[in-house]
C-alpha cells in the first residue's frame, strides 16, 4: 500500500505548534527555530491546501481545518510512541549531557543533582572537572 502522506516533520511542527499555540514554544521543544517551524507549517498547509493556524501579532489561532486535524494527528504520534516503546522501552532511557561553567555551577544548589531524589534518579554519570 502506498500512503499519500506530508512530511514527519511538516506533522510534528504542526502538532507541538497547535497544542502550544506558538511557533516559538515548540521550536523550543523540538529543537529547532521558530523560523523553522513556521516553514514546516506552510509547506504543510501548501500540501494540504488548507490554512491551519490564523497568525495573530500575540500568537497563533487554530482555523476549523487545523482545529480538526489536530486531534487524529495527536492519536497518530502517540500511537507511534506507544509502539515504539513497545519494542524498544529502552528509548525513553536515553540520557543526555548537559555542560556548564563554573560559574553557573555555583548558582546551582549545594550538592547538585544529588540534593534532590527525583532528580537524582534520572542521572545516569557525572564527570567532574
Amino acid at each position: 500500500m502506498t500512503y499519500r502522506l506530508p512530511s514527519l516533520n511538516s506533522l510534528r511542527a504542526f502538532e507541538a505548534a497547535a497544542r502550544h499555540l506558538s511557533f516559538k514554544t515548540a521550536a523550543s521543544e523540538l529543537g529547532v527555530t521558530a523560523g523553522a517551524v513556521s516553514q514546516q507549517v506552510k509547506k504543510l498547509e501548501g500540501s494540504l491546501g488548507v490554512t491551519l493556524f490564523r497568525r495573530l501579532p500575540n500568537g497563533l489561532l487554530l482555523t476549523p481545518q487545523g482545529e480538526a486535524y489536530l486531534p487524529p494527528v495527536t492519536k497518530v504520534f502517540e500511537d507511534l510512541t506507544e509502539a515504539t516503546e513497545a519494542i524498544a522501552p529502552a528509548i525513553n532511557s536515553r540520557k543526555f549531557r548537559v555542560g556548564m561553567s563554573r560559574t553557573v555551577k555555583q548558582m546551582l544548589p549545594a550538592n547538585w543533582p544529588d540534593h534532590d531524589v527525583g532528580l537524582r534518579n534520572h542521572i545516569r554519570d557525572r564527570i567532574e572537572t
